[in-house]
């Protein structure tokens, strides 16, 4: 299927793809990801809206970028940028994830977003919403993951697309007990996770705290 999603990728953008890349996301059981992920990157915007292949959804995600949006997304989009530049294989063209030179001021300042909104959203969910704080908890951890790949890459320790051993490194970094944070990252029904909303609260309420007094 890979191949034939590339080539005809390949043959919609034609002359004006700058760069085509297969990518890989987190991987989070309950998340239900996609399965297979491109990033295009064109010369110009024309080509955009003429993309219509039948293949794209629940299991095929496409991101699409001008060169000039790719450029400017950067400091944008710090994380996801970090993501896709360790975790992808380049297709077609020039490899532009590879030199991408992220500014550590910008992946701190996403990150720490990220955390501290996952944190908020939950509490919040889980007094006004009770019923569906499960998947609530999910996401928080999915955020917790993405945010903490960002604090481990300031810190020199390197980036991986595994949930677990970026949780292990986060809570090596900080001193912390993340246990349940972990337990959710690797849970395969919700039915496991349904009692543990109240400790992943407390385990990222102590994880921003650290964050708050980190001096990389």
């Amino acid at each position: 299927m890979v191949v034939s999603i590339t080539t005809q990728l390949v043959e919609k953008l034609g002359k004006d793809l700058v760069a085509l890349y297969q990518y890989d996301l987190i991987d989070i059981p309950l998340m239900r990801n996609r399965e297979v992920h491109f990033l295009a990157v064109t010369e110009s915007p024309n080509s955009l809206p003429e993309i219509s292949l039948p293949w794209i959804g629940p299991s095929v995600g496409l991101q699409l970028f001008t060169l000039a949006e790719f450029n400017a997304a950067q400091d944008v989009f710090p994380l996801e940028f970090l993501g896709m530049k360790n975790g992808h294989r380049l297709i077609a063209g020039d490899d532009l994830l590879q030199s991408l030179n992220l500014s550590p001021e910008k992946v701190r300042q996403e990150a720490e977003y990220i955390l501290r909104t996952a944190l908020l959203r939950l509490r919040s969910v889980r007094a006004l919403a009770p019923r569906g704080h499960v998947k609530a908890v999910v996401q928080a951890v999915a955020d917790t993951v993405l945010a903490s790949r960002g604090f481990l890459s300031i810190a020199g320790k390197g980036v991986s697309n595994d949930a677990v051993a970026v949780i292990a490194g986060i809570a090596a970094l900080f001193e912390l007990n993340l246990n349940s944070i972990q337990a959710v990252a690797v849970a395969q029904s919700y039915s496991n996770i349904r009692n543990v909303a109240e400790q992943v609260a407390i385990e990222l309420t102590e994880l921003c705290a650290k964050v708050d007094q980190w001096t990389e």
